[in-house]
C-alpha cells in the first residue's frame, strides 16, 4: 500500500512531468539562454529581453496568469515560515499558475524533443534520479550507470546537467560530465565547476532538476515557481 507521503511525490512527479511535457513541446526551435555575466556562477534569467509571464506564455499550451502568489519564507528555529502575502494558505495551495480555460495559439512540434527535464517529488532531491548510500545510511546524488539519465546519455550522447537552484530566484548549472564535479562517485554541489551556458545544442539535453530546501519542505506551488523559473534556460524564437 502507497502511504501519504508516497502519494504526494506520485502525485508531484506526474504533475511536473505533465507541464515538462508542455514546456519542451511548444518550441520549433530554441534559444539557450546564458548568464547576465560572463564570471557569473548562478543563472539569473534573461530579465532584460523576456520578462516572466512572456516567457511562460511562450512555453506552455496555456497562459500563465497575471496575479500570481506573493510568497516569502523565512526561517526560524530551524522551520520554514512562509508568508503569502495577497491571498490566503489555502488560496495558496489550491493556485493554479495557468488559466486552464482556454489554450493558447501555441503550435506543439512533432520534432523530436531538444530538452529532457527530471525533477523530484516532494521532500526528495536529485539523487532520485541517481544515487549512492553512504556510511550514515543517507542516499547521496551520485553517478550510476543503470539510471535513467545515464541510460539516456549513452544511447543518445547527450549532455547532462544539474540544475541546483540556490535561491527562489538563482540557480547554478553544473556538468556532470565534469569529472572534476564527481568525488569518490557523488556529485558535488559545494565548490562544484558551474557553467554560464550551454553552447552545444547538437546533442540532446538532460537537465537534472533540485528545488532549494524551502521548497521542497514547503508548499508544492513554491515548487512550481522555482521550476518555473527555470525555464528561463530556454526562451522560444
Amino acid at each position: 500500500m502507497i502511504g501519504t507521503k508516497e502519494k504526494r511525490i506520485v502525485a508531484v512527479i506526474i504533475a511536473m512531468l505533465i507541464t515538462i511535457a508542455a514546456v519542451f513541446a511548444v518550441a520549433n526551435s530554441i534559444t539557450v539562454a546564458t548568464a547576465e555575466t560572463a564570471d557569473s556562477s548562478a543563472f539569473s534569467g534573461r530579465s532584460v529581453e523576456i520578462d516572466n509571464k512572456v516567457l511562460y506564455d511562450a512555453t506552455n499550451t496555456y497562459n500563465y496568469k497575471s496575479d500570481a502568489p506573493d510568497v516569502t519564507v523565512s526561517n526560524e528555529r530551524d522551520e520554514y515560515v512562509y508568508t503569502i502575502n495577497n491571498m490566503s494558505v489555502n488560496s495558496y495551495r489550491s493556485y493554479e499558475y495557468y488559466d486552464m480555460s482556454e489554450k493558447n495559439f501555441n503550435v506543439v512540434s512533432n520534432d523530436m524533443p531538444q530538452i529532457t527535464v527530471l525533477t523530484h517529488g516532494f521532500y526528495s532531491s536529485a539523487s532520485d534520479w541517481s544515487n549512492i548510500t553512504v556510511a550514515d545510511g543517507s542516499y547521496k546524488f551520485a553517478e550510476d550507470k543503470d539510471s535513467l539519465f545515464s541510460n539516456l546519455a549513452e544511447d543518445s550522447g547527450a549532455n547532462v546537467y544539474w540544475a541546483k537552484m540556490d535561491s527562489h530566484n538563482s540557480f547554478r548549472l553544473i556538468d556532470l560530465h565534469n569529472s572534476n564535479n564527481i568525488v569518490n562517485g557523488v556529485y558535488i554541489n559545494s565548490g562544484a565547476i558551474t557553467i554560464t551556458e550551454i553552447n552545444d545544442i547538437s546533442k540532446h539535453i538532460i537537465i537534472v532538476f533540485e528545488a532549494t530546501c524551502e521548497a521542497k519542505e514547503g508548499y508544492n506551488n513554491y515548487v512550481y515557481e522555482e521550476f518555473n523559473y527555470s525555464k528561463k534556460l530556454i526562451f522560444c524564437e
